[in-house]
């Protein structure tokens, strides 16, 4: 029996992207796993910092190394698999661009939110972190939709929607906050965005004229549905409580 095989060589698409993302992430657990053992954090910064100026580079300095190790994973998935299987893809130039793009906006939000963490952790110890760290959650989350866009390099997409809008009024669905996007990754599905009760539904333009109106309009129901019972309301509050408790766990750690 095969107990590896190559993302490049499986037999479908959808195994090849599976074993890139069971690979990559089994390997910064266990990496992160490692450093923690053996110390590195505190043997890289110890001593290090102490102010919201000089922690920013060294959180840029961390994230940048995390950025390389997750460089293979994110090659195989972006570009390597997609082209081994034929699939839409950019080439070596455009999707150099986009991960040095979205690898330098990532590398500097993270740096400043890690910075003001560690500055509410130094004011107000465990409970300023974890205020701090909770506000930058609810923060990031508002504006979860642009962030993605300017991350992404995705441009937003202004189709005509008459027969879309027909179908949506024959499901009693009107004046829906939609947000289409020329998404090159055969993979993007989209997403619900926002705040709850200020979410916005993103959708690849693709499905514009892969799908018949009837089908597209069915899709958005559901989603639709998933906001107004109050699913996505109940998930984030479960993830932001997952995310503090957590946070609060790992702040008990060091040392």
């Amino acid at each position: 029996m095969t107990v590896f095989t190559s993302p490049m060589s499986a037999p479908t698409y959808a195994r090849g992207r599976l074993t890139v993302g069971i690979t990559g992430v089994g390997t910064i657990v266990v990496l992160s796993i490692f450093a923690l053992v053996i110390g590195v954090p505190a043997r890289l910064f110890e001593g290090q910092g102490g102010t919201f100026l000089k922690d920013v580079p060294l959180f840029a300095l961390w994230l940048g190394g995390i950025s390389l190790v997750t460089l293979p994973f994110e090659w195989l998935g972006g570009l390597a698999v997609p082209a081994a299987h034929r699939r839409a893809h950019p080439n070596a130039a455009q999707w150099v661009s986009s991960w040095v793009r979205g690898t330098l906006l990532l590398l500097s939000i993270g740096s400043l939110c890690g910075a003001a963490i560690a500055l509410g952790g130094r004011s107000e110890g465990v409970a300023g972190a974890i205020g701090v760290a909770g506000l930058t959650a609810l923060g990031l989350l508002a504006i979860q939709g642009p962030l993605a866009l300017l991350i992404g390099g995705l441009q937003t997409v202004r189709p005509a929607q008459n027969a879309l809008t027909d179908a949506l009024c024959l499901l009693g669905l009107q004046r829906l906050p939609l947000q289409f996007v020329d998404a090159k990754d055969e993979g993007f599905t989209g997403s619900i965005v926002g705040l709850p009760t200020a979410e916005t539904h993103v959708l690849p333009a693709s499905w514009l004229s892969d799908l018949t109106p009837q089908a597209l309009a069915s899709i958005i129901a559901r989603r639709v549905a998933t906001v107004d019972f109050g699913l996505r309301a109940r998930g984030m509050t479960l993830s932001l409580g997952w995310f503090t408790a957590t946070f609060a766990l790992a702040s008990q750690m060091p040392g």
